[in-house]
């Protein structure tokens, strides 16, 4: 039985974990539909009549706006990543197949993710 984000949950925060033992991961707030709504309108705004700009634009408002903490994020050299709006953006240009899928993650937070209160 699937479980569904629901209003009680909209300002939890959701672990993803990226290993099985939850060393390395995400921890996000989910976007809510209007959440998405004003991200999409700001995207808009700022990609102008480009449509592939604005959705990449909206890609990395969405990530910047609900992942709030990662662990186990590294470059290719082994340095860690710090979680901030300038490294998401940085992965949003140089890795987009990544960040693609960690909006699907995302998206999906109530059926993958785990409560942050319930991780440990």
């Amino acid at each position: 039985m699937p479980r569904i984000l629901t209003d009680a949950y909209r300002d939890s925060r959701f672990f993803i974990p990226y290993t099985e033992d939850k060393s390395e991961g995400v921890t996000i707030k989910p976007l809510t539909e209007s959440t998405m709504f004003k991200l999409r309108d700001e995207a808009a705004k700022e990609g102008g009549a480009d449509d592939n700009m604005s959705m990449s634009i909206f890609n990395r408002k969405m990530l910047q706006t609900c992942i709030t903490d990662w662990a186990g994020f590294y470059d290719a050299a082994g340095k860690e990543l710090p979680c901030t709006p300038e490294v998401i953006k940085e992965l949003c240009e140089c890795d987009p197949e990544f960040a693609s899928g960690l909006l699907l993650r995302i998206r999906a937070v109530a059926r993958i993710g785990i409560l942050e209160e319930q991780k440990n």
